[in-house]
């Protein structure tokens, strides 16, 4: 784990790289990483706990898998989805974006939830799993990329009425 460590905050600073591999997603390949070293250590390890071949054991051990899965769909979906966004890179923290009907600056993001900060300084919270379900428009990216947006305009006539205007 401690090497593991090391080699993530190397990739994070950029210290050391690798073909394709971005450095924000070093932080979240490693905490992915140590869930699944975790998982199969606990794997592992579990033949030799004491009393886990019992049956009032392996009862409770269901009964809380099932608790568990029943009760954490929707946040595991925002899970999936929140690593999906992550590797996918549609956006990062302080781009302008437009997800769904909400248009802000992206504030935080996480593996369960996007935070945007609107026009009007509202915060608004939207869950990944929509967010994937979404179209997403990124303003940002293009404009920092060099490529340029392109801004709609019109004219009016000179003698047009304000009143006319909707």
């Amino acid at each position: 784990m401690r090497f593991l460590k090391y080699v993530t905050t190397e990739l994070e600073r950029e210290a050391v790289r690798l073909e394709g591999f971005h450095a924000d997603w070093a932080r979240p390949t490693f905490n992915l990483l140590r869930v699944f070293i975790v998982a199969f250590a606990l794997i592992i390890v579990f033949p030799y706990i004491p009393g886990s071949d019992s049956p009032a054991f392996k009862g409770l051990s269901i009964f809380f898998g099932v608790l568990f899965s029943l009760g954490s769909t929707s946040a595991i979906s925002n899970i999936v989805a929140g690593v999906v966004i992550t590797y996918m890179r549609p956006f990062k923290v302080g781009d302008r974006v437009e997800i769904g009907n909400t248009i802000g600056d992206v504030t935080e993001r996480s593996l369960l939830v996007t935070r945007i900060r609107t026009i009007k300084n509202l915060d608004v919270t939207i869950p990944n799993s929509s967010i994937l379900g979404n179209h997403i428009v990124n303003f940002t990216k293009n404009a920092a990329e060099d490529v340029g947006i392109v801004l709609h305009t019109f004219r009016l006539p000179l003698d047009t009425m304000w009143r006319a205007i909707k």
